[in-house]
């Protein structure tokens, strides 16, 4: 197991250093200058990118960044917050927006779990009818459209606020108004999951169930009880891990609108901020953050494989570490 967590270590690695230097790459060759503005002069607008290091040639500039992000130094805004560590920036809206990611798939994950489960115990009847209605509804309708029906919804019945309160003592917002203000972008975020993770467990639960060691299991006089949890849920959650991975990260980065939405100050607002005002090392610090979420991601993923199903614990030549 050691040695299988070891390479996948370093191949997240080589992952993310070839990803920083693509990006890298990508943003300096784009057209445009974050001092691209008629009211700045030919002048100015040269002792400023000497001032940023802009002038130098590409090569060195990646040497320079390359350094800066050894001692975790992801440079400095230029644009947004001048002179501001982007490092500073950008970890506060990112936590943010994890927590309401992360809340968002967990809520969502169990709830599906528990729908796609009752759905494939049930074949062919009400749950499962109504499992499928609340998959296919989750997955052709846009975040952005439930939010949009959240916020009619809650002018009906206000009980939670629906602007984001960052929770701030020093003006009187308590942490639980930020819990409360959390609820609807939660809320919007989660329905995709249960309707993902609903459908993919329901179809996992009857291949498992149409499996030779669950016939196995039920000659040998196990009950339904027993062969559901010692033997088919265990299997089917391999695939469903597999989906919870990305899913958070594609919570994360896609968040953007249901942001914007309920005024989140999140880092995906953030990101489309530095773009379009050419922050460069804003933006790449941000890019390479959602980078190493997925890589990341994928990693804690290929790990709980090994401790879900021990026979996924292979190092070369398929044998068991």
């Amino acid at each position: 197991m050691t040695r299988y967590i070891g390479r996948r270590v370093l191949q997240m690695l080589m992952t993310l250093f070839l990803i920083m230097t693509i990006l890298f790459i990508l943003l300096k060759v784009t057209p445009g200058s974050p001092f691209t503005n008629p009211r700045i002069s030919a002048e100015t607008r040269a002792m400023l990118e000497m001032k940023y290091g802009l002038d130098k040639p590409i090569l060195v500039q990646y040497v320079i960044y390359l350094g800066g992000l050894l001692r975790f130094d992801f440079g400095e805004s230029i644009i947004i917050i001048k002179n501001y560590p982007v490092t500073k920036m950008i970890f506060e809206p990112l936590a943010i927006t994890a927590r309401l990611g992360l809340i968002a798939l967990l809520i969502g994950s169990a709830i599906g779990i528990f729908l796609g489960a009752l759905a494939a115990l049930n074949r062919n009847k009400f749950w499962d009818h109504f499992n499928t209605i609340i998959a296919v509804i989750g997955v052709s309708v846009p975040s952005f459209v439930i939010a949009t029906i959240l916020l009619l919804l809650r002018k009906q019945f206000p009980i939670v606020p629906i602007i984001f309160n960052k929770a701030d003592p020093a003006k009187g917002i308590s942490l639980l108004d930020e819990i409360r203000s959390m609820t609807l972008p939660i809320l919007s975020l989660s329905f995709g999951v249960i309707a993902t993770i609903s459908r993919y467990m329901r179809t996992e639960l009857v291949e498992v169930y149409n499996s030779d060691f669950i016939l196995l299991a039920r000659a040998k006089g196990l009950n339904r009880t027993q062969v559901f949890t010692k033997h088919a849920f265990r299997n089917a959650l391999i695939p469903i891990i597999t989906v919870m991975g990305p899913m958070l990260v594609a919570l994360i980065t896609g968040s953007t609108v249901v942001e914007r939405f309920f005024g989140v100050p999140g880092l995906a607002l953030l990101t489309i901020k530095s773009i379009n005002v050419k922050d460069t090392f804003v933006t790449l610090g941000a890019e390479l953050l959602y980078s190493a979420m997925f890589v990341m991601t994928m990693l804690f993923v290929d790990i709980a494989y090994g401790f879900i199903d021990p026979r996924i614990r292979l190092v070369g030549g398929g044998k068991n570490d």
